[in-house]
């Protein structure tokens, strides 16, 4: 059976493999995080018994990306498009 552990280290994997050098957070974003960065939540795990034998499970993963900024505070798109293309 495969895991949400093991979901989220798959869903790492392809990030830093897209986007080598990037900070990937779970769960929680510390003060004063270096960009670009991901922050994953697990927002949903629930299930339910589909016979004696199997089990039904559905997880959803929130994935919120953090971009550089320009001079005016403004995130830059060209770099997000770049990052998130091969995602």
């Amino acid at each position: 059976m495969i895991t949400a552990k093991e979901i989220l280290a798959a869903v790492m994997e392809q990030i830093f493999n897209c986007v080598p050098g990037v900070e990937i957070y779970k769960g929680r974003l510390e003060e004063g995080f270096s960009v670009p960065a991901f922050l994953l939540n697990l927002t949903f795990a629930g299930g339910a018994k589909a016979n004696y034998f199997t089990e039904r499970k559905n997880i959803e993963i929130q994935i919120i990306y953090f971009g550089t900024e320009d001079g005016y505070g403004r995130e830059d798109f060209d770099a997000l498009y770049m990052d998130l293309a091969c995602l």
